[in-house]
């Protein structure tokens, strides 16, 4: 069986697969992270628009090599998957998504998507989480630096 956990940016995929891993679970690992790490090493710092086409390419190449990997009679928890580089080549508007992509969404068994908790200081105002996530130090930022 093959389950892949999903979700919004700093809802605990990478956290929860972490703790799966430690149970025994054979997890793979983002490929994104990898991408981006890579990306930096050889470029610099990413800078919003520059090589959105580029990171699509190589996440979907890696993770079809990691999931690729796994041996048929053998379960694994994917952290993120074909789905999500869906979503992403649409924001971006990359290249059209052609039949064999969508296809791909299909090797999932099933799928876990997690939400981001509320992280504001006031819990009950959506403008202040809001505002609070996207202008400080947010706790998935410790995984991008590692």
């Amino acid at each position: 069986m093959r389950i892949v956990i999903t979700g919004a940016p700093c809802s605990g995929k990478t956290v929860t697969c972490d703790d799966l891993a430690q149970l025994g679970y054979l997890v793979i690992p983002e490929a994104a992270r990898q991408v981006i790490r890579e990306i930096r090493a050889e470029r610099g710092e990413l800078v919003a628009g520059t090589y959105e086409q580029e990171v699509n390419d190589r996440v979907l190449a890696l993770q079809l090599e990691r999931e690729g990997s796994i041996p048929a009679d053998m379960d694994a928890i994917c952290d993120r998957g074909i789905g999500d580089f869906i979503a992403y080549r649409k924001i971006y508007q990359s290249p059209p998504i052609d039949d064999r992509l969508v296809q791909l969404r299909s090797r999932y068994h099933k799928a876990i998507l997690l939400a981001p908790l509320p992280f504001s200081p006031d819990n009950n105002d959506r403008n202040t989480s809001e505002i609070w996530y996207n202008t400080s130090k947010r706790p998935c930022e410790r995984h991008m630096n590692q």
